[in-house]
Protein backbone atom coordinates (compact mmCIF):
# COMPACT_ATOMS: atom_id res chain seq x y z
CA UNK A 1 0.00 0.00 0.00
CA UNK A 2 1.51 3.42 -0.80
CA UNK A 3 1.47 5.96 2.02
CA UNK A 4 -0.04 9.21 1.90
CA UNK A 5 3.64 11.19 1.49
CA UNK A 6 3.97 8.96 -1.59
CA UNK A 7 1.01 9.62 -3.28
CA UNK A 8 1.38 13.61 -2.53
CA UNK A 9 4.77 13.01 -4.52
CA UNK A 10 3.30 11.05 -7.26
CA UNK A 11 0.58 13.16 -8.25
CA UNK A 12 2.74 15.91 -8.12
CA UNK A 13 5.32 14.27 -10.42
CA UNK A 14 1.98 13.63 -12.83
CA UNK A 15 1.18 17.33 -12.55
CA UNK A 16 4.76 18.41 -13.82
CA UNK A 17 4.26 15.95 -16.39
CA UNK A 18 1.31 17.36 -17.39
CA UNK A 19 1.92 21.18 -17.46
CA UNK A 20 5.14 19.75 -19.49
CA UNK A 21 3.40 17.94 -22.28
CA UNK A 22 0.42 21.02 -22.14
CA UNK A 23 3.30 23.50 -23.19
CA UNK A 24 4.86 21.30 -25.92
CA UNK A 25 1.61 21.41 -27.29
CA UNK A 26 0.76 24.61 -27.13
CA UNK A 27 4.05 26.78 -27.19
CA UNK A 28 3.41 30.24 -26.11
CA UNK A 29 1.00 29.55 -23.46
CA UNK A 30 0.43 31.33 -20.32
CA UNK A 31 0.44 30.15 -16.38
CA UNK A 32 -3.63 31.40 -16.09
CA UNK A 33 -4.16 29.47 -19.50
CA UNK A 34 -2.50 26.54 -18.20
CA UNK A 35 -4.04 26.74 -14.84
CA UNK A 36 -7.56 26.89 -16.52
CA UNK A 37 -6.80 24.01 -19.03
CA UNK A 38 -6.01 22.14 -15.79
CA UNK A 39 -7.71 22.64 -13.38
CA UNK A 40 -4.80 22.93 -11.35
CA UNK A 41 -3.87 25.86 -8.63
CA UNK A 42 -2.65 28.92 -10.50
CA UNK A 43 0.25 28.96 -7.39
CA UNK A 44 0.98 25.04 -8.19
CA UNK A 45 1.15 25.68 -11.78
CA UNK A 46 3.58 28.88 -10.90
CA UNK A 47 5.54 26.63 -8.58
CA UNK A 48 5.66 23.84 -11.32
CA UNK A 49 7.07 26.52 -14.03
CA UNK A 50 9.67 28.26 -11.03
CA UNK A 51 11.04 24.85 -11.12
CA UNK A 52 11.10 23.81 -14.92
CA UNK A 53 12.74 27.84 -15.45
CA UNK A 54 15.13 26.87 -12.54
CA UNK A 55 16.23 23.31 -14.19
CA UNK A 56 16.09 25.24 -18.12
CA UNK A 57 13.21 23.07 -19.02
CA UNK A 58 11.34 26.09 -20.49
CA UNK A 59 11.75 29.75 -21.18
CA UNK A 60 9.76 32.90 -20.61
CA UNK A 61 8.85 34.54 -23.96
CA UNK A 62 7.16 37.52 -24.95
CA UNK A 63 4.25 39.21 -23.49
CA UNK A 64 0.44 37.67 -24.01
CA UNK A 65 -1.56 41.30 -23.85
CA UNK A 66 -4.80 40.14 -22.25
CA UNK A 67 -6.82 43.46 -22.45
CA UNK A 68 -8.23 43.19 -19.17
CA UNK A 69 -7.94 44.45 -15.82
CA UNK A 70 -4.27 43.44 -14.15
CA UNK A 71 -0.80 42.33 -15.29
CA UNK A 72 -0.27 40.77 -18.74
CA UNK A 73 0.63 37.09 -18.87
CA UNK A 74 4.19 35.83 -19.51
CA UNK A 75 4.23 33.87 -22.27
CA UNK A 76 5.74 29.52 -22.10
CA UNK A 77 8.29 28.03 -24.59
CA UNK A 78 10.21 24.30 -24.24
CA UNK A 79 14.08 24.78 -24.64
CA UNK A 80 14.98 23.12 -27.24
CA UNK A 81 18.52 21.92 -25.49
CA UNK A 82 17.39 21.00 -22.99
CA UNK A 83 17.66 17.35 -23.84
CA UNK A 84 18.90 16.13 -27.38
CA UNK A 85 19.01 12.58 -28.90
CA UNK A 86 20.86 10.80 -32.12
CA UNK A 87 18.09 9.76 -34.41
CA UNK A 88 18.55 7.22 -37.32
CA UNK A 89 15.78 6.71 -39.57
CA UNK A 90 16.65 3.57 -41.25
CA UNK A 91 15.28 3.38 -44.61
CA UNK A 92 15.21 0.06 -47.46
CA UNK A 93 17.57 2.22 -49.52
CA UNK A 94 18.83 5.39 -47.65
CA UNK A 95 19.40 6.19 -43.92
CA UNK A 96 19.41 9.72 -42.58
CA UNK A 97 20.90 10.92 -38.97
CA UNK A 98 20.04 13.56 -37.30
CA UNK A 99 19.67 15.46 -33.64
CA UNK A 100 16.58 15.54 -31.93
CA UNK A 101 15.51 18.55 -29.61
CA UNK A 102 13.48 18.71 -26.38
CA UNK A 103 11.16 20.80 -28.41
CA UNK A 104 10.58 17.40 -31.07
CA UNK A 105 12.29 19.84 -33.83
CA UNK A 106 15.04 17.43 -35.61
CA UNK A 107 18.32 19.31 -37.61
CA UNK A 108 19.15 16.26 -40.27
CA UNK A 109 22.91 16.33 -40.26
CA UNK A 110 23.56 13.30 -43.05
CA UNK A 111 22.39 10.17 -45.47
CA UNK A 112 23.75 7.41 -45.89
CA UNK A 113 23.04 3.95 -48.01
CA UNK A 114 21.67 1.30 -45.85
CA UNK A 115 23.60 -1.79 -45.90
CA UNK A 116 21.95 -4.66 -45.85
CA UNK A 117 24.84 -6.31 -43.47
CA UNK A 118 23.61 -5.28 -40.16
CA UNK A 119 27.07 -5.10 -38.61
CA UNK A 120 28.12 -3.00 -41.29
CA UNK A 121 25.44 -1.18 -41.21
CA UNK A 122 25.48 -0.05 -37.61
CA UNK A 123 29.61 0.15 -38.13
CA UNK A 124 28.66 3.21 -40.38
CA UNK A 125 25.74 4.74 -37.92
CA UNK A 126 28.44 4.41 -35.34
CA UNK A 127 30.75 6.38 -37.23
CA UNK A 128 28.47 9.26 -38.20
CA UNK A 129 27.26 9.34 -34.71
CA UNK A 130 31.14 9.92 -33.42
CA UNK A 131 31.63 12.51 -36.24
CA UNK A 132 28.47 14.45 -35.28
CA UNK A 133 27.85 14.04 -31.74
CA UNK A 134 31.55 14.63 -30.29
CA UNK A 135 29.74 16.00 -27.00
CA UNK A 136 26.52 14.64 -26.72
CA UNK A 137 25.16 12.55 -24.24
CA UNK A 138 24.75 8.94 -25.97
CA UNK A 139 20.72 8.90 -26.86
CA UNK A 140 19.68 7.00 -30.00
CA UNK A 141 16.58 6.42 -31.19
CA UNK A 142 15.80 4.37 -34.05
CA UNK A 143 13.08 4.24 -37.02
CA UNK A 144 12.88 0.72 -38.18
CA UNK A 145 11.40 -0.49 -41.36
CA UNK A 146 10.03 -3.70 -39.66
CA UNK A 147 8.87 -5.66 -36.31
CA UNK A 148 10.69 -4.27 -33.78
CA UNK A 149 10.66 -5.16 -29.86
CA UNK A 150 10.60 -2.06 -27.89
CA UNK A 151 11.07 -3.48 -24.48
CA UNK A 152 14.78 -5.51 -25.90
CA UNK A 153 15.61 -3.00 -28.54
CA UNK A 154 15.80 -5.62 -30.84
CA UNK A 155 14.76 -6.37 -34.41
CA UNK A 156 12.61 -9.08 -34.94
CA UNK A 157 12.69 -8.98 -38.98
CA UNK A 158 12.95 -6.16 -41.08
CA UNK A 159 12.12 -8.07 -44.45
CA UNK A 160 13.37 -5.47 -47.21
CA UNK A 161 16.70 -5.69 -45.61
CA UNK A 162 17.33 -9.31 -44.34
CA UNK A 163 17.76 -8.50 -41.17
CA UNK A 164 16.38 -10.83 -37.79
CA UNK A 165 16.44 -10.64 -34.09
CA UNK A 166 19.12 -7.91 -34.35
CA UNK A 167 20.11 -6.65 -30.86
CA UNK A 168 20.57 -2.51 -31.53
CA UNK A 169 22.21 -1.94 -27.59
CA UNK A 170 24.57 -5.13 -28.37
CA UNK A 171 25.63 -3.80 -31.79
CA UNK A 172 26.46 -0.63 -30.38
CA UNK A 173 28.40 -1.66 -27.42
CA UNK A 174 31.07 -2.97 -30.11
CA UNK A 175 32.02 0.56 -29.95
CA UNK A 176 33.55 2.32 -26.53
CA UNK A 177 31.54 5.67 -26.99
CA UNK A 178 28.62 3.86 -26.98
CA UNK A 179 28.60 1.05 -24.84
CA UNK A 180 26.38 2.88 -22.45
CA UNK A 181 24.21 4.47 -24.42
CA UNK A 182 20.27 4.46 -23.74
CA UNK A 183 18.66 3.40 -26.90
CA UNK A 184 14.84 3.62 -28.11
CA UNK A 185 13.75 1.58 -31.09
CA UNK A 186 10.43 1.19 -33.22
CA UNK A 187 8.42 0.89 -36.09
CA UNK A 188 8.53 3.81 -38.80
CA UNK A 189 4.89 3.62 -39.21
CA UNK A 190 4.14 3.83 -35.36
CA UNK A 191 6.66 6.54 -35.01
CA UNK A 192 5.43 8.35 -37.83
CA UNK A 193 1.52 8.04 -36.33
CA UNK A 194 3.13 9.61 -33.27
CA UNK A 195 4.37 12.62 -34.79
CA UNK A 196 1.07 13.16 -36.94
CA UNK A 197 -0.87 13.15 -33.42
CA UNK A 198 1.62 16.20 -32.50
CA UNK A 199 1.44 18.29 -35.70
CA UNK A 200 -1.60 17.42 -37.58
CA UNK A 201 -4.47 19.70 -36.40
CA UNK A 202 -6.98 17.20 -38.55
CA UNK A 203 -6.17 15.37 -36.03
CA UNK A 204 -5.23 16.40 -32.64
CA UNK A 205 -8.41 15.81 -30.82
CA UNK A 206 -9.30 12.34 -32.34
CA UNK A 207 -9.46 9.20 -30.24
CA UNK A 208 -9.09 6.43 -33.30
CA UNK A 209 -7.66 6.04 -36.65
CA UNK A 210 -5.37 4.70 -38.87
CA UNK A 211 -1.38 5.83 -40.37
CA UNK A 212 -0.52 4.63 -43.56
CA UNK A 213 2.97 4.28 -43.95
CA UNK A 214 3.44 3.66 -48.39
CA UNK A 215 7.30 3.35 -49.08
CA UNK A 216 8.98 0.06 -50.89
CA UNK A 217 6.55 -1.40 -48.09
CA UNK A 218 3.15 -0.22 -46.85
CA UNK A 219 3.88 0.25 -42.99
CA UNK A 220 0.66 0.59 -40.63
CA UNK A 221 0.08 2.17 -37.31
CA UNK A 222 -3.70 2.03 -35.29
CA UNK A 223 -5.03 4.88 -32.85
CA UNK A 224 -7.63 3.26 -30.56
CA UNK A 225 -9.24 5.07 -27.95
CA UNK A 226 -6.42 7.89 -27.52
CA UNK A 227 -3.45 5.09 -27.44
CA UNK A 228 -1.00 3.98 -30.17
CA UNK A 229 -2.06 0.36 -29.71
CA UNK A 230 1.23 -1.81 -30.04
CA UNK A 231 -0.38 -5.35 -29.17
CA UNK A 232 0.83 -8.01 -27.43
CA UNK A 233 4.16 -8.33 -28.76
CA UNK A 234 3.97 -4.24 -29.91
CA UNK A 235 3.85 -5.41 -33.48
CA UNK A 236 -0.01 -4.66 -34.26
CA UNK A 237 -1.07 -2.55 -37.50
CA UNK A 238 1.39 -3.85 -40.14
CA UNK A 239 -1.22 -3.09 -42.84
CA UNK A 240 1.12 -4.13 -45.30
CA UNK A 241 0.99 -7.99 -44.64
CA UNK A 242 -2.86 -8.24 -44.64
CA UNK A 243 -3.27 -10.60 -47.60
CA UNK A 244 -6.05 -9.64 -50.32
CA UNK A 245 -5.23 -12.41 -52.46
CA UNK A 246 -4.56 -16.48 -51.69
CA UNK A 247 -3.00 -17.24 -54.52
CA UNK A 248 -1.26 -13.61 -55.18
CA UNK A 249 2.70 -12.70 -55.38
CA UNK A 250 4.98 -14.42 -52.70
CA UNK A 251 5.69 -11.14 -50.31
CA UNK A 252 9.24 -10.83 -48.61
CA UNK A 253 7.51 -12.38 -45.36
CA UNK A 254 6.95 -15.56 -47.17
CA UNK A 255 3.24 -15.21 -47.33
CA UNK A 256 1.12 -14.37 -50.37
CA UNK A 257 -0.74 -11.76 -52.06
CA UNK A 258 -0.15 -9.37 -49.11
CA UNK A 259 -1.03 -5.87 -49.43
CA UNK A 260 2.43 -4.61 -50.33
CA UNK A 261 3.17 -7.11 -53.07
CA UNK A 262 0.39 -4.79 -54.85
CA UNK A 263 0.89 -1.20 -53.77
CA UNK A 264 4.78 -0.79 -52.61
CA UNK A 265 6.49 2.20 -54.50
CA UNK A 266 8.85 -0.32 -55.99
CA UNK A 267 6.20 -2.82 -57.34
CA UNK A 268 4.70 -0.04 -58.73
CA UNK A 269 7.38 1.65 -60.41
CA UNK A 270 8.60 -1.95 -61.75
CA UNK A 271 5.25 -2.33 -63.41
CA UNK A 272 5.25 0.78 -64.82
CA UNK A 273 9.31 0.21 -65.99
CA UNK A 274 8.13 -3.15 -66.93
CA UNK A 275 6.05 -1.18 -69.55
CA UNK A 276 8.07 0.15 -71.47
CA UNK A 277 8.03 3.50 -69.21
CA UNK A 278 11.66 5.03 -68.42
CA UNK A 279 11.25 6.71 -65.03
CA UNK A 280 13.74 9.29 -64.11
CA UNK A 281 15.18 9.48 -60.66
CA UNK A 282 18.65 8.15 -58.81
CA UNK A 283 16.32 6.21 -56.47
CA UNK A 284 13.10 4.18 -56.38
CA UNK A 285 11.54 7.31 -54.26
CA UNK A 286 12.71 9.28 -57.08
CA UNK A 287 11.12 7.54 -60.02
CA UNK A 288 7.74 6.87 -58.24
CA UNK A 289 7.32 10.96 -58.05
CA UNK A 290 8.20 11.07 -61.97
CA UNK A 291 5.54 8.10 -62.26
CA UNK A 292 3.04 10.55 -60.40
CA UNK A 293 3.88 13.40 -62.33
CA UNK A 294 3.08 11.14 -65.43
CA UNK A 295 -0.31 9.80 -63.96
CA UNK A 296 -1.76 13.75 -63.66
CA UNK A 297 -0.46 14.39 -67.03
CA UNK A 298 -2.44 11.77 -68.16
CA UNK A 299 0.03 8.96 -69.37
CA UNK A 300 -2.84 6.06 -70.22
CA UNK A 301 -0.42 2.92 -68.60
CA UNK A 302 0.35 4.85 -65.39
CA UNK A 303 -3.46 5.60 -65.18
CA UNK A 304 -3.87 2.21 -65.17
CA UNK A 305 -1.20 1.12 -62.52
CA UNK A 306 -2.65 3.34 -59.96
CA UNK A 307 -5.97 2.43 -61.13
CA UNK A 308 -5.29 -0.92 -59.94
CA UNK A 309 -3.58 0.59 -56.66
CA UNK A 310 -6.86 2.15 -56.04
CA UNK A 311 -8.79 -1.08 -56.16
CA UNK A 312 -6.09 -2.92 -53.87
CA UNK A 313 -6.36 -0.35 -51.31
CA UNK A 314 -10.23 -0.30 -51.57
CA UNK A 315 -9.85 -3.84 -50.33
CA UNK A 316 -7.91 -3.70 -47.51
CA UNK A 317 -9.35 -0.52 -46.19
CA UNK A 318 -12.99 -1.70 -46.31
CA UNK A 319 -11.68 -4.43 -44.11
CA UNK A 320 -10.25 -2.16 -41.81
CA UNK A 321 -12.73 0.55 -41.60
CA UNK A 322 -15.75 -2.12 -41.26
CA UNK A 323 -13.48 -3.65 -38.17
CA UNK A 324 -12.53 -0.61 -36.49
CA UNK A 325 -14.84 2.15 -37.50
CA UNK A 326 -11.71 4.86 -37.21
CA UNK A 327 -12.60 8.86 -37.35
CA UNK A 328 -9.53 9.35 -39.52
CA UNK A 329 -7.01 7.61 -42.11
CA UNK A 330 -3.56 9.12 -42.92
CA UNK A 331 -1.26 8.19 -46.08
CA UNK A 332 1.79 9.36 -45.00
CA UNK A 333 5.60 7.88 -46.67
CA UNK A 334 5.31 8.68 -50.39
CA UNK A 335 1.39 8.62 -49.60
CA UNK A 336 2.28 12.42 -48.60
CA UNK A 337 2.74 12.92 -52.74
CA UNK A 338 -0.52 11.33 -53.81
CA UNK A 339 -2.41 13.41 -56.07
CA UNK A 340 -6.17 14.70 -54.63
CA UNK A 341 -7.54 13.20 -57.56
CA UNK A 342 -6.35 9.83 -56.48
CA UNK A 343 -7.36 10.19 -53.07
CA UNK A 344 -10.60 11.56 -54.08
CA UNK A 345 -11.49 8.36 -55.94
CA UNK A 346 -10.16 5.90 -53.44
CA UNK A 347 -12.27 7.90 -50.92
CA UNK A 348 -15.32 7.40 -53.41
CA UNK A 349 -14.71 3.38 -53.67
CA UNK A 350 -14.24 3.15 -50.49
CA UNK A 351 -17.66 4.56 -49.41
CA UNK A 352 -19.31 2.01 -52.03
CA UNK A 353 -17.77 -0.64 -50.16
CA UNK A 354 -17.80 -0.31 -46.50
CA UNK A 355 -20.74 -0.58 -44.29
CA UNK A 356 -23.18 2.28 -43.57
CA UNK A 357 -22.93 4.79 -41.51
CA UNK A 358 -19.35 3.56 -40.76
CA UNK A 359 -17.84 5.64 -43.27
CA UNK A 360 -19.94 8.64 -43.21
CA UNK A 361 -17.04 10.98 -41.27
CA UNK A 362 -14.50 9.74 -41.92
CA UNK A 363 -10.92 12.01 -42.51
CA UNK A 364 -8.70 10.98 -45.18
CA UNK A 365 -6.10 12.85 -46.01
CA UNK A 366 -2.28 13.19 -47.08
CA UNK A 367 0.29 14.07 -44.37
CA UNK A 368 1.93 17.03 -44.62
CA UNK A 369 5.46 15.61 -43.72
CA UNK A 370 8.28 13.72 -45.82
CA UNK A 371 9.12 10.12 -45.86
CA UNK A 372 11.94 11.08 -43.34
CA UNK A 373 10.05 14.10 -41.63
CA UNK A 374 7.34 11.55 -39.85
CA UNK A 375 9.95 9.22 -38.63
CA UNK A 376 12.44 11.32 -37.34
CA UNK A 377 9.74 13.55 -35.51
CA UNK A 378 8.60 10.78 -33.69
CA UNK A 379 11.86 8.85 -33.20
CA UNK A 380 12.23 12.33 -31.26
CA UNK A 381 9.45 12.50 -29.43
CA UNK A 382 9.89 8.68 -28.42
CA UNK A 383 12.91 9.64 -26.45
CA UNK A 384 11.96 13.14 -24.99
CA UNK A 385 8.81 10.79 -23.10
CA UNK A 386 11.64 8.43 -21.88
CA UNK A 387 13.69 11.93 -20.64
CA UNK A 388 10.44 13.03 -19.32
CA UNK A 389 9.55 10.02 -17.42
CA UNK A 390 13.50 9.55 -16.40
CA UNK A 391 13.08 13.11 -14.72
CA UNK A 392 9.57 13.20 -12.94
CA UNK A 393 9.17 9.39 -12.76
Amino acid sequence: MQKKGENVQTAAQQNKKLILEIIKKHGGISRKEMANSTGLNPSTVTNIINDFLDRKLVYETGTIINGQPGRNSVSLKIEPNAASCVVVAVGVEKTKIGKGFFDNSVEILAEYDTDGDFDKFMKNTASHAMEYFKDEKSVFSFSIPGLTDRAHKKIYNAPHLGWKNASVPESLKKFPRFEKSTVYIANEAKLSLKAEMVENELIKNKSNGIYLFLSEGIGGAVLIDGKLYLGTDSTAGEIGHISINADGPICSCGRRGCLETYVGIDILTYQCEKNGIKLNGKDTQDKFIDMLEKYQNGNKKCMDIFGNMIDHLTTALSNLINTLNPEFIIFGGMGKHLPSSFMNELKEKIMLTVLFPTAENLIMEKSNMDLYESRMKGATILAMEGYISETFG
